[in-house]
Order: structure tokens, then sequence, then C-alpha cells
């Protein structure tokens, strides 16, 4: 059961975490909005993005700060 519990736990933490985040009466950070900018006209990480809520894209994945980078720095050249 230990196990379980630890894979589980693996899974549902950030789904929990990013809920929780996303769920907050506040606007978003700096860094949210910068974001939300560069997904603007990127339908590829759009989708990404989204599949964080339907828990189709892994939160930590999408969320590393290379993957973050690459979506911003990608909006910079476009």
């Amino acid at each position: 059961m230990a196990d379980y519990e630890r894979r589980r736990n693996a899974i549902a933490i950030p789904i929990y975490e990013f809920t929780c985040q996303s769920a907050k009466i506040e606007p978003p950070t700096a860094e949210m909005r910068q974001l939300l900018y560069a997904l603007r006209g990127n339908q590829r990480d759009t989708d990404r993005f989204f599949g964080l809520i339907a828990q189709t894209t892994s939160i930590p994945e999408f969320l590393s700060p290379e993957n973050l980078s690459g979506i911003i720095a990608g909006a910079a050249k476009g």
C-alpha cells in the first residue's frame, strides 16, 4: 500500500497544486501573464496548456523552467 500511496501522490499532488494556484481569486502572476501571452498563436502549446486541466499533459513537464522558457522564446521570435 505504501508503494501505491507514493505513486498516487506523485500523480495527484501536481494536479492538486495546479488547481489550487489556478483557483486563487487574484490576478495571474507576471510569469503566468507572460506564458498566456506567449501561447497566443501557438496552437500546439495552447492545446498542451489545456491538457493540464484535462490531465493529458504532465504538469511538472509542461511547467518546467526549460519548457516555459522555450515557449516564451518561441513567441519572442515570432
